[in-house]
């Protein structure tokens, strides 16, 4: 039971990222979700997601980052 909780709360986080920022986020983007002042941890925090090309500027799909940012959460004690 406790999964099927786990697994409706990473979906809603997907979704939320989704409306928020669409399809791809920037570092920019990375960076604010994840509370940071700065882009270049944010570039060390999704340096194993493939980026695409668009309009010369690299973007990170928005479903990928919100999966690494909710595998890099600290869980709670059950």
């Amino acid at each position: 039971m406790r999964r099927r909780a786990l697994k409706a709360e990473e979906t809603m986080m997907k979704e939320e990222l989704r409306r928020i920022y669409g399809g791809h986020m920037t570092l920019t983007d990375v960076a604010r979700e994840l509370g940071m002042k700065h882009t270049y941890a944010a570039r060390c925090f999704v340096k194993d997601i493939p980026a695409t090309r668009v309009n010369n500027r690299l973007r990170w799909p928005t479903t990928e980052v919100a999966r690494r940012i909710w595998e890099c959460r600290e869980m709670p004690k059950a």
